[in-house]
């Protein structure tokens, strides 16, 4: 499970759209690090998302959604309206040796939504574009990525059938 830890604005947030991998982002860690990043990958429903960790700050630099299996896709607005500023994450035991079957994929009309666990989301913190959805005890639930109209349409057009 991910969980947050010494959550902090950061200066810069990078997120592209791919129609092969449909979202990767990137914090500024990931490109200032001196050491190669350690991946972790979680795995359920045919979804596979890999999440880069600095093995010397342990934050993750780089989260990148690599396939959706079958996601759903609708035109609602799926974004939080309030989130706390902060985006300072870190492993706390995550483990992937079961699978993680809560995987899920949303996309929606203004947002991607990772979903790592159907939990009941108690509060929303992030750096725009990227919102992370937690339990009381920080555990990270929804990884929400906003999108504009080009985006959305380069990333759906990979995440459905073809």
């Amino acid at each position: 499970m991910l969980k947050l830890h010494n959550a902090a604005p950061v200066s810069r947030v990078y997120v592209d759209f791919d129609y092969y991998v449909p979202v990767t982002i990137t914090w500024d860690s990931y490109y200032k690090a001196a050491v190669p990043p350690i991946s972790v990958v979680a795995t359920g429903n045919d979804i596979l998302v890999e999440f880069s960790q600095d093995p010397e700050k342990e934050s993750i630099n780089q989260i990148t959604l690599v396939t959706t299996g079958k996601a759903d896709v609708d035109d609602v607005s799926a974004l939080p309206s309030f989130y706390v500023p902060g985006v300072a994450v870190c492993f706390d035991k995550y483990s992937d040796e079961d699978g993680c079957s809560d995987l899920h994929v949303l996309a929606h009309g203004d947002c991607i939504d990772i979903r790592l666990s159907d939990q009941d989301v108690s509060s929303w913190t992030g750096s725009w574009p990227v919102l992370f959805g937690c339990n009381e005890i920080g555990e990270v639930l929804h990884i929400v990525v906003a999108w504009d109209k080009e985006g959305r349409t380069t990333a759906v057009e990979g995440i459905l059938p073809r």
